[in-house]
């Protein structure tokens, strides 16, 4: 709850009513706030984690994966699972939020790319099955904000710099860190709780394209930015040269990602029905990029 998309997840659900117990590697980084609890988290400490979950409906995880953190998915996630299930949690909402792990493209990137949540959503699935815990997969496409913040849309904005995939007209999916939390929170009503429960949801905060993305940002920066070109395939080569390697970088699982994400049926590409039943309406993208210009 400490980085952008925690604290926007914090909102959401406080705003919404719900008392959040805050499990925290550093518990002095997070302010406190009215209805929420700030506990240390220590993932060997089984006891511990069990009694910080007591009496809670639904623990989310919101740690980023290993290419940003170094931290494998599922031994971080399993702990948290099984204290859930020991504490006599409902569901369990793993760190997802972006990539449709469902689609076939997605499972075909090589497992140091996303193994270890597909491990994470197996482990839940067989949970689920067997009665102990409820899961809900929340697959909400590029997250947006963070994205264009930090080049994997394929934008340096103080270099002026865009890395255009293809012919960058197609569009992909897209959510703000903000639109995240509001589908959670929507998906967590006592509206939709029982419908939400053992699924996987598609929500969608817009579409966009690269070059879309390219002429809102020259507008508002007022500059020409440098354009580089490049193929999805050769995104996918330069990846998988890297991994090939023995190494494990954030730019070859970047490289890889975008390569599945441009190809034809990428797994970024669903429609609004799940925003429809669960009453999202989608967000201005434009005033989104624009939030992100003045900031950075």
């Amino acid at each position: 709850a400490g980085g952008p998309f925690g604290t926007a997840m914090l909102d959401e659900l406080l705003k919404c009513g719900w008392h959040v117990v805050i499990l925290a590697r550093t518990p002095s980084a997070i302010p406190l706030r009215p209805n929420s609890t700030v506990v240390q988290l220590d993932l060997g400490n089984h006891s511990a984690l069990v009694e910080a979950m007591r009496g809670a409906q639904v623990v989310m995880c919101s740690v980023s994966g290993r290419a940003r953190t170094g931290v494998d998915s599922f031994e971080m996630q399993k702990p948290l699972i099984d204290a859930a299930i020991s504490a006599g949690v409902r569901r369990y909402i793993p760190s997802e939020w972006a990539t449709d792990h469902d689609h076939p493209a997605a499972q075909a990137l090589p497992d140091l790319v996303y193994g270890s949540r597909r491990k994470v959503m197996r482990y839940l699935k067989e949970k689920a099955a067997s009665g102990e815990i409820e899961y809900t997969l929340f697959f909400s496409g590029v997250l947006f904000d963070w994205a264009l913040r930090n080049g994997w849309f394929g934008f340096d904005i103080s270099k002026r710099h865009a890395r255009i995939v293809n012919s960058g007209d197609l569009r992909r999916v897209v959510s703000s860190n903000a639109a995240c939390a509001h589908a959670t929170a929507r998906a967590l009503s006592l509206e939709h709780f029982d419908a939400t429960a053992n699924r996987s949801l598609r929500t969608v905060g817009g579409f966009i394209s690269q070059n879309e993305v390219l002429a809102v940002l020259e507008r508002l920066t007022g500059d020409k930015f440098t354009i580089e070109h490049i193929s999805s395939e050769e995104c996918g080569r330069r990846g998988r040269a890297v991994l090939q390697r023995g190494e494990f970088t954030v730019e070859a699982v970047r490289d890889l990602i975008i390569s599945s994400a441009y190809s034809k049926s990428g797994p970024f590409n669903w429609g609004l029905e799940d925003n429809e039943w669960l009453g999202i309406k989608t967000e201005d993208l434009h005033a989104v990029i624009e939030n992100v210009v003045s900031t950075t």
